[in-house]
């Protein structure tokens, strides 16, 4: 009797297991075809064959966004830019070799200027 309950709960185990997880190969692909049909640019796509990693970075307006299909996206604006620029320092009384940081002019990134081109 333990034999058939405890074979049955491994069953019942393996059904529930295979049943509540997602299949991300078919939600990958449709989650890049849901872009390309709203014209978002897709500048990076990756999609394992056993689904533990997969994600797809896409401009979209002003920001640029990573998603990895699940609950939360990771967001970065695009807009105003803060460049540095690293001298080196030396103290020859001391002997002692710094970088000092210093901020170079700032620039924006507007994303209009990535489009999308057809090769072929």
């Amino acid at each position: 009797m333990k034999n058939k309950w405890l074979t049955f709960l491994m069953f019942l185990s393996m059904i529930l297991t295979i049943s509540c997880a997602k299949d991300y190969n078919v939600l990958f692909n449709e989650r890049v075809a849901e872009l390309n049909k709203e014209g978002k640019y897709i500048l990076n796509q990756y999609n394992d064959s056993v689904g533990k990693e997969h994600y797809i970075v896409y401009i979209d307006a002003d920001k640029i966004v990573v998603d990895t299909l699940g609950d939360s996206l990771q967001v970065y604006s695009l807009g105003k830019v803060e460049t540095y620029q690293y001298f080196p320092n030396v103290d020859f009384n001391d002997g002692k070799f710094s970088m000092e940081r210093y901020n170079s002019t700032d620039f924006t990134l507007k994303a209009d200027t990535a489009k999308k081109t057809n090769n072929g």
